[in-house]
């Protein structure tokens, strides 16, 4: 415990001695090279043209080490690799300020030049304190310590960014301020692959001279994977064309005979199926039917038994078809021409991007989404019908081992896994599963059994991620200690527990109030109070492991802890009138509860 608060203390003298290098290079390059600011920003994007700097104000976390210490108006922006010198004002700092730097400015300095910017996977990670990164490029695994930068941050994130090595600990010496999602792992494996077919014939692995040599195709993958992330994204169906939804609306001689004649359309049905539910005149005859137009299988979905292409609609003398790409839209033309030869006349095509329709949904509000998703959550209460939806989702999943993924080079995950480089793209797409299952991306709980999908690819099953499992947090057992890391680990997902302290003063707490919120409807449930009267509730051991308990009874993902006292632990209305103050504890009459501070 010591040696760490010596070493933390180090870190924070040093990191201080780092920025003010930083702000001492940045006044020097405003005097001496100021205007080259706009080239060094054209060379980092690689464009002659790219969005002005001022819109990518996030940027200059990992723009401007690159413009004090890499840059050079010389060097080829692209092709051939050269071995990396200390940028043009790096050189002519040094040049003028070489004598007036301290033996660790030299250090950093050096670091700085010299050290490659790379792709560094996280292993585990400590908020606020340590994480341990392998760089996915020439491999080897570091730990390093990190305050701000590690705040947020899960295993299998990825960092593109630069360590440096100082004396007796590392640290980061400079970060693209974007944390890539597992999902790009495969982007940075590809790279991996090139850079290494470029060093074959010297049959070893990639080293940090190499990552130095060939930096700018490391950077060109970030800037690729940096505009991806931003990139809105395109959506298509399962045929995999554009979204674009479509309505044809269609005159007809005779809803009886466009029935019969459409019928077919819906593959694996029978038109006695089709017809239940369906509206009849009074003479018997058809007036009214909807039914959708099917298709067996599914390219995508080896699981599916069918692909609902659109829907259908026969009303008397008109016949409504909803599709929902271009494509679709010519091609269910084409059968009602060809099957309706002469009895259907086309009177309308109407076309809406998914935008457009969305924000016309949001027009309409929200109420009937609510409607639905109580319903919905209704349904899923019945215990056969959730287990029913539990085996079809993961049927669905189990299946993806089989199926060709992208990602994989049209490879299967089954096939992947037999090399090391598919392998590790399996397993990123993997985390980034499991991840969204964390985060309550899966409606009402029902969720996939990813250790399955494992152990169906023999893989191994990672440890729960927890910050009592790392190495650097078992030392702390203390219960107010687990909820603050908890907490710190931000939003995850539903459910949410929100923990409340209510004291007499704003510095003795009595009283501990846990709401856990299941969903996002705001309704707390179970809703619980624990009191402390002798001794801070914070301290109170019993009370923490009840806390603690509770949460880990209802699978709590996220944390939202008070860091102050808010408030008198009396309720108005019960223990004293409303309207008025509590005249037990007089501390917080005319006091704001939230920030303490006197109002009236």
């Amino acid at each position: 415990m010591e040696r760490e608060a010596t070493l933390h203390e180090k870190w924070s003298r040093e990191r201080e001695a780092c920025d003010e290098l930083t702000r001492d290079m940045m006044e020097f390059a405003a005097l001496h090279l100021g205007g080259e600011l706009e080239e060094a920003w054209k060379d980092f994007e690689m464009s002659d043209f790219p969005e002005p700097l001022d819109e990518h104000e996030i940027e200059r976390q990992i723009f401007m080490p690159y413009f004090l210490f890499h840059w050079d108006p010389f060097r080829p922006r692209r092709g051939k690799a050269t071995l990396r010198h200390s940028g043009v004002v790096a050189q002519a700092y040094m040049m003028e300020r070489m004598g007036q730097l301290s033996d660790m400015e030299r250090l950093f300095f050096e670091q700085a030049a010299t050290q490659p910017v790379s792709f560094h996977e996280v292993l585990w990670n400590n908020p606020g304190e340590r994480m341990e990164l392998r760089d996915i490029l020439m491999g080897g695994d570091t730990e390093v310590l990190e305050r701000l930068g590690s705040r947020g941050l899960r295993r299998g994130d990825i960092l593109y960014a630069q360590i440096w090595n100082l004396n007796g600990y590392s640290i980061l010496g400079c970060t693209a301020p974007i944390c890539i999602p597992p999902k790009w792992k495969s982007e940075v494996i590809g790279l991996r692959r090139k850079l290494q077919k470029r060093i074959a014939k010297q049959k070893r692995n990639l080293a940090a001279e190499d990552l130095v040599r060939y930096g700018e195709a490391i950077r060109e993958t970030y800037l690729d994977i940096r505009d991806g992330l931003y990139a809105p994204p395109r959506l298509a169906n399962t045929d995999g064309d554009p979204l674009v939804f479509h309505t044809l609306t269609f005159e007809i001689e005779s809803a009886e005979a466009a029935f019969e004649a459409l019928a077919p359309l819906a593959v694996g049905r029978s038109k006695e199926e089709l017809l239940d539910g369906a509206e009849f005149d009074q003479e018997g005859k058809l007036s009214k039917v909807d039914f959708d137009w099917l298709m067996k299988g599914n390219r995508k979905m080896s699981t599916w038994e069918n692909t609902i292409l659109g829907s259908i609609k026969i009303s008397e003398h008109s016949l409504v078809v909803e599709v929902n790409s271009e494509k679709r839209a010519k091609r269910i033309q084409a059968e009602i021409e060809k099957r309706l030869a002469g009895t259907a006349a086309l009177q309308t095509m109407v076309a809406k991007p998914l935008d457009e329709l969305l924000a016309e949904s949001r027009k309409r509000g929200t109420d009937k989404a609510k409607i639905d998703e109580e319903a919905i959550e209704d349904i899923l209460r019945d215990p056969e019908v959730r287990k029913h939806l539990q085996e079809d989702m993961q049927k669905q999943v189990d299946a993806w081992a089989n199926e060709k993924v992208p990602a994989l080079g049209g490879r299967t995950p089954m096939e992947a896994v037999k090399d090391p480089d598919g392998r590790e793209i399996v397993e990123s797409l993997l985390v980034q599963w499991e991840r969204h299952a964390e985060e309550g991306m899966y409606s009402q709980g029902v969720v996939p059994d990813i250790g399955r999908l494992r152990k169906i690819l023999n893989l191994p099953v990672p440890p729960r991620e927890d910050f009592e499992e790392t190495p650097m947090s078992k030392r702390s057992k203390s219960p107010t200690d687990w909820i603050g890391k908890k907490a710190k680990q931000g939003f995850r997902g539903y459910p949410i527990a929100t923990i409340s302290l209510y004291g007499p003063t704003a510095e003795f707490a009595t009283k501990i109030v846990v709401a856990i919120f299941r969903d996002e409807r705001q309704i707390a449930e179970p809703f619980e109070r624990w009191f402390s009267e002798d001794v801070d509730v914070r301290e109170n051991m019993d009370v923490g492991e009840k806390v603690i308990a509770l949460i880990k009874k209802y699978a709590v993902k996220s944390v939202v802890a008070a860091d102050r006292i808010i408030g008198c632990p009396h309720e108005e209305g019960i223990d004293y009138p409303e309207g008025k103050s509590c005249p037990k504890c007089p501390y917080w009459a005319g006091r704001d509860r939230f920030t303490h501070e006197r109002i009236q």
